[in-house]
């Protein structure tokens, strides 16, 4: 009898371990699942990706003034730079400074010149000298725009297109003593033009104003109608 009782209370012992083991284990389970939940990182908000469209800005700089950075310069000033940049580069003296040029002065060999620089929406697209010396007579002109252009020459090679002399107005061609004034109002000039990659370069003797100067210039070639073309597109895109 001792036995049975016995027995009983043992197996009533093992029943009741197993019973709070299984309870240990399923509580530790839910414990873990529970931690595991907390633990777990809030999701972060995304910032709402707008449009494509309205993300697209627009460029101030629509032509690639990156292509032409093996062409020749002017005044080692790279094609596209704005006013600070090209005034980082050349300290001349400024004598006037607008909305889309400044102006320069230097000399040029033994000539005192004006330097401009024209900008289109800010960025380097042109530049030129123009002599601010006077000579007494034509040949003193000539000789300088000779001289000059046999440089431009030695630099750049024989020109595209070299006109000696191109006579607008015939009417003091057979007076040589009153070539200075043909030269003053622009009935004769000289010229010669360069094409050198995009890079168009000129030279030229000519009438501006009622004084004869001598000319030379930079600028991209065909620069105008790019930049034509890409406004008629702005234009027409916000029609």
């Amino acid at each position: 009898m001792n036995n049975k009782a016995s027995l009983v209370a043992f197996i009533f012992m093992l029943i009741v371990a197993t019973t709070l083991s299984t309870v240990d284990v399923y509580g530790q389970r839910n414990s873990s699942r529970r931690n595991t939940t907390q633990s777990k990182p809030a999701p972060t908000q995304s910032t709402p990706q707008q449009p494509a469209q309205q993300q697209v800005i627009k460029s101030d700089i629509p032509y690639d003034f990156s292509k032409l950075r093996s062409s020749d310069n002017f005044r080692n000033t790279p094609w596209g730079a704005t006013k600070e940049q090209v005034l980082a580069v050349d300290d001349s003296p400024r004598k006037e400074v607008g909305g889309d040029y400044l102006v320069l002065t230097g000399i040029l060999g033994d000539v005192n010149v004006d330097i401009t620089y024209f900008f289109w929406r800010g960025h380097f697209i042109k530049g030129t000298y123009v002599s601010t010396d006077s000579f007494n007579d034509y040949g003193g002109y000539l000789e300088k725009y000779i001289w000059f252009k046999d440089l431009m020459v030695k630099k750049y090679g024989q020109p595209k297109i070299d006109i000696a002399s191109n006579w607008n107005n015939v009417s003091l061609k057979n007076k040589p003593d009153r070539w200075l004034t043909a030269l003053s109002q622009g009935h004769v000039e000289h010229n010669a033009t360069w094409q050198k990659d995009n890079i168009v370069i000129q030279i030229k003797l000519a009438g501006i104003n009622g004084k004869p100067i001598i000319k030379m210039e930079y600028f991209i070639d065909n620069f105008d109608t790019e930049m034509q073309q890409v406004d008629d597109t702005d234009i027409l895109r916000d029609l």
